[in-house]
């Protein structure tokens, strides 16, 4: 019960931003994942120019701040249980936290750096903070996490992996209640005729259950992954669940995609921005292939046990 209250409010807060931030120009979720380096790049710049005492206090924060990844270093070394990896990841990370930060702070000095461009405006400034500068940030932190994880002795039923299935699950539920209202916040226009609006409505409408296909499918795995120490009657019957929905996810991703492709050719000359797609998901539709090729033999090999069971 606690976790579903959780989840609501969740969902509701979700749908509160994107009603807030969802019109914004440039990407939504940017401006998500960017807002804390900005709070920080805005309040050690206020601190620096407001006196020299304060000044002070700012580049001492500055560095704390940056130093944080280098504190869970020294924790895995105090406990003895510290890698290579983690070494040359948290060194990472702390060396990317501290440049993120330092160009929140001074963003002008990136009109030095892309020199190559005519004109680079506040926009340009703020679009090469969030999409390029901020964002490298989570990506090695999301490459830290994904190779600890896979390098795991215990992958399956490892506390850890349950927990980043759970995180993996809370970022799609972040995509379906916040950046599928924002994208069409941002697309849908008076201008457009109905039936253009129309199709970004259903792309909208796609989006959110594709995501909540893949949700789905996530909490069958980990159902699996808790199960995962004997053929369990139950165990079996979650994978056979997973056999069946990854056969319509692939089914749904080929259709939607056709789908979409035939109602702009059918209504071509009521819509303004034809965007015809011209490959499949492939990367999608191979994993979800794999899915279905990997459940078969797990059934197949509890099937063959249990007749061995019934010879002997």
């Amino acid at each position: 019960m606690k976790k579903r209250i959780i989840l609501f409010i969740y969902i509701i807060a979700l749908l509160a931003l994107a009603i807030i931030y969802g019109k914004k120009g440039y990407e939504p979720l940017f401006s998500i994942v960017g807002s804390p380096f900005s709070a920080i790049g805005n309040l050690l710049r206020y601190l620096s120019l407001k006196s020299s005492a304060l000044n002070c206090l700012s580049i001492i924060l500055y560095i704390i701040i940056s130093l944080i990844p280098i504190y869970f270093l020294l924790v895995l070394l105090l406990k003895k249980k510290a890698k290579n990896i983690d070494l040359f990841f948290l060194a990472l990370l702390s060396a990317s936290l501290f440049l993120t930060i330092y160009y929140y702070i001074n963003p002008f000095l990136l009109k030095d750096i892309f020199i190559n461009f005519k004109e680079i405006t506040d926009e340009t400034i703020d679009f090469i903070l969030l999409s390029g500068i901020s964002s490298s940030f989570y990506l090695i932190l999301f490459l830290y996490i994904g190779i600890k994880l896979i390098t795991s002795k215990t992958l399956l039923n490892n506390k850890s992996f349950l927990r980043f299935i759970d995180f993996i699950t809370w970022l799609l539920l972040f995509g379906a209640f916040y950046l599928v209202p924002s994208k069409l916040f941002q697309e849908i226009k008076s201008e457009y005729s109905s039936l253009e609006n129309l199709k970004i409505v259903l792309s909208s409408l796609n989006s959110f259950i594709t995501i909540g296909l893949y949700i789905y499918s996530l909490h069958i795995f980990k159902n699996i992954c808790i199960r995962s120490s004997g053929f369990e009657i139950e165990l079996i019957n979650e994978t056979k669940k997973l056999n069946h929905l990854s056969k319509v996810i692939i089914i749904y991703l080929i259709s939607s995609l056709l789908f979409f492709n035939i109602y702009q050719i059918v209504f071509g000359k009521h819509i303004q921005n034809l965007r015809f797609a011209l490959s499949f998901p492939l990367t999608e539709i191979l994993i979800f292939f794999l899915t279905i090729f990997l459940t078969n033999s797990f059934i197949k090999s509890n099937k063959l046990q249990e007749e061995n069971r019934l010879t002997i």
